[in-house]
């Protein structure tokens, strides 16, 4: 949008908003909205002002969306979501929203500037889950959720505070009618679990719960667990390929965390972002409280110098004269600007910086790993019992079950009284002929020869009488 564009928004803002508010200029431009800053008349306080772009206008969609995160925004009132004021139209049919202010930086500007902490990555989604909290009752699931829409702010009191942005694609449950189609995939490919692949019309809380896994991954590890150029083979990944090797240094309560939002099948994830919570306020006390002076400044930067997290130095450092070197990745004095005088006392006695000792978590986590017990060995098979006669096999009028205890066998015989061999010969009733095998015992002595040679005889005679009939017609 050019600069032209821009002030002609500006007026038509102004127009709209009359004398309750002041528009004072742009903020950022971007794909979708232009946003703005203005300031509330009556309460003097600043606000923000999102605008709809002019080729947006016409899109039904993005008007549904735009006006979905503004009904999603106002029914969520808490601390850790970005809060609403007011919302209307342009005379050109542009929708605008009047937005809470925030000065600050996003979570994906403070992690590329080098790795965060675990403690302090820790209470910083702690905070996020707040807001996801109140969000998921209300059945609303974000589908979006990545660093960029996680603003830190520093309130009144000094203290960071985690606010959730874009509300603009998330799902409402208790609404039937889904403005995203029915094969397309919302929300950020990296950041997307498997089900939300699939269809991104039938993700529930638990999709928010991976992409809280990832952020976890990303801000303490600086990577992605699943990468690739082509979204084809991303997207393969992400179905179908475990997690890499965490590092041999990492956290043991990182790593079930993380394993555990990231599990494949739903079902094995966290289940609610209360059980998520739990786990990171037990990851966050297990080290040391957060430190502000661990984390860049937020919001504009006084000083170009950057650093790590967690090597921010508290006290200025030694002067350049001090034969010892520098630690690796401390801050150094940009080119053109002397280096900071140090106090005497510093310079006499140069600050170090202990290391920090690794507290041993006593507690665990919501979702630890179910240890299976090994199953007992099976039982040998148990031989049937051998025929007095002849050493053949006696068939069974039941399944046979082996020994049993002297009482248990007494119980069994009166529930099912055995068939005595008496009255094996007896004729069964219809019901039962199919169930039982009847045992014949077999006759004592030898049987007559006088029917087999009979048999013969008039075989031999058939043959006879065959042949002469055969002589005769010749």
């Amino acid at each position: 949008m050019d600069q032209e564009s821009i002030d002609k928004t500006l007026d038509l803002v102004q127009e709209a908003l009359g004398d309750r508010y002041v528009v004072t200029g742009a903020l950022a431009q971007g794909g979708m909205s232009l946003l703005l800053r203005g300031r509330q008349n009556l309460l003097d306080q600043p606000v923000a002002i999102k605008v709809m772009n002019q080729n947006m206008v016409g899109n039904r969609e993005l008007r549904e969306r735009f006006i979905r995160e503004a009904r999603i925004l106002a029914s969520l009132q808490v601390p850790q979501i970005t809060r609403v004021y007011d919302a209307g139209a342009l005379k050109d049919g542009r929708l605008y929203l009047v937005l809470e202010l925030l000065q600050g930086e996003n979570l994906e500007a403070i992690s590329e500037r080098g790795p965060m902490p675990v403690h302090i990555a820790a209470k910083l989604l702690v905070q996020v889950c707040d807001g996801l909290i109140p969000a998921h009752d209300r059945g609303i699931i974000h589908r979006d959720l990545k660093p960029e829409n996680v603003f830190i702010v520093t309130s009144d009191s000094g203290e960071l505070v985690a606010k959730l942005l874009d509300f603009g694609i998330a799902k409402d449950t208790a609404d039937t009618q889904d403005v995203t189609g029915a094969f397309t995939i919302v929300g950020s490919p990296l950041y997307v679990p498997p089900e939300q692949i699939v269809s991104s019309r039938t993700v529930d809380r638990r999709a928010d719960i991976w992409a809280m896994g990832i952020m976890l991954y990303q801000l303490v590890l600086q990577s992605h667990p699943f990468e690739d150029p082509s979204l084809a083979l991303l997207l393969h990944k992400i179905q179908n390929e475990p997690l890499p090797a965490f590092p041999p240094d990492s956290d043991p309560m990182f790593e079930i965390i993380v394993e555990r939002c990231l599990a494949k099948h739903p079902d094995d994830r966290y289940q609610t972002a209360n059980e998520l919570r739990e786990a990171l306020g037990s990851l966050a006390e297990a080290t040391p409280p957060m430190d502000l002076d661990e984390l860049p400044t937020l919001g504009p930067r006084p000083a170009p110098v950057r650093a790590p997290f967690g090597e921010m130095p508290t006290e200025p450092p030694p002067p350049s004269s001090s034969l010892e070197q520098p630690p690796h990745g401390s801050p150094q004095a940009p080119h053109g600007h002397a280096p900071t005088p140090a106090p005497a006392d510093v310079s006499a006695q140069p600050h170090q910086q202990q290391p920090r000792q690794r507290v041993v978590q006593k507690t665990i986590p919501i979702g630890r790993p179910f240890m299976a017990t090994p199953a007992p060995a099976p039982a040998e098979p148990m031989e049937r019992p051998r025929s007095p006669r002849g050493g053949q096999t006696v068939p069974l009028l039941g399944p046979y079950t082996g020994p049993i205890a002297p009482e248990l066998q007494a119980a069994r015989a009166a529930a099912q009284p055995r068939v005595e061999a008496a009255n094996l010969a007896v004729p069964l009733p219809p019901t039962r002929r199919q169930a039982a095998t009847v045992i014949v015992p077999q006759e004592s002595g030898e049987r007559p020869m006088w029917p087999f040679v009979a048999f013969g005889v008039a075989i031999v005679l058939a043959v006879v009488a065959i042949a002469l009939v055969v002589v005769r017609h010749h």
